[in-house]
């Protein structure tokens, strides 16, 4: 009895890795298909001289400007850029710097 009980829950617990596994599994591919989709778009513009709306249109879903922070003295602020079929890419955030200039004397 006792090791019939320990199989089942190694069986019920094994099944639930297997479905687990399964939906990574299927996660995968999907992102895989979108970064494809991404490379392919992104090849159109491997060399250009100048960056057009159109080709940010179709490179970039979303662009996030957060609220400026002055509280160390310099404005810092984040920005964050969402690509096309791929996302937000942690090497994406962009965080900008400006110290004020102090007048000659």
């Amino acid at each position: 009895m006792i090791f019939s009980r320990d199989y089942e829950n190694e069986q019920h617990i094994l099944k639930t890795e297997v479905e687990d596994l399964k939906n990574q599994i299927v996660e995968q591919d999907s992102k895989v298909v979108n970064i494809n989709s991404f490379v392919e778009l992104a090849r159109k513009y491997t060399s250009f001289e100048k960056l057009t709306p159109g080709m940010l249109h179709e490179l970039v879903e979303k662009i996030i400007v957060h609220e400026g922070d002055k509280s160390s003295g310099h404005r810092i602020q984040k920005i964050e850029i969402y690509y096309s079929f791929v996302g937000d890419l942690e090497s994406s955030h962009v965080v900008a710097q400006r110290t004020r200039k102090t007048p000659a004397a």
